[in-house]
């Protein structure tokens, strides 16, 4: 069950799923990987330290792995994050990448009613002048 787990999570990429639809699948399967692994437990101060940066660790390859499967056309939001200081977060760099497909999306609908527009007002001329 993990070797399948890690490989569907290795498998995927965002293609045509939203950034939302993406992001919920690859959560899913962090979740049932979270669920087989058994989180140590803070014995010791020192232990601790060495859990929070195991931890930080994970959480970075997480979202290294989220942004590396992205589409192509997220390149310069990609770009933006990974030049953070610190890193954010999988969910803060999700919520980021929302944001811009959000607002491509509104963009994309101004821009599409605003052809059309323009292509009933070309085609109301054409038909008057025939």
């Amino acid at each position: 069950m993990l070797y399948q787990l890690e490989k569907e999570l290795s498998e995927l990429y965002q293609e045509n799923d939203s950034v939302a639809m993406y992001y919920s699948k690859m959560k899913r399967l962090w979740d049932e990987l979270d669920d087989m692994s058994e989180v140590p437990v803070c014995a010791y101060a020192t232990s601790c330290h060495a859990i929070k940066k195991t931890m930080a660790l994970a959480e970075r390859q997480r979202l290294m792995h989220f942004l590396m499967h992205l589409n192509e056309n997220y390149g310069a939001i990609r770009g933006q994050i990974l030049l953070l200081d610190p890193l954010p977060n999988v969910n803060k760099a999700y919520s980021m990448i929302q944001r811009v497909e959000t607002q491509r999306n509104l963009t994309g609908n101004i821009i599409a009613n605003r052809d059309m527009a323009a292509n009933v007002t070309r085609l109301g001329n054409i038909t008057t002048i025939a």
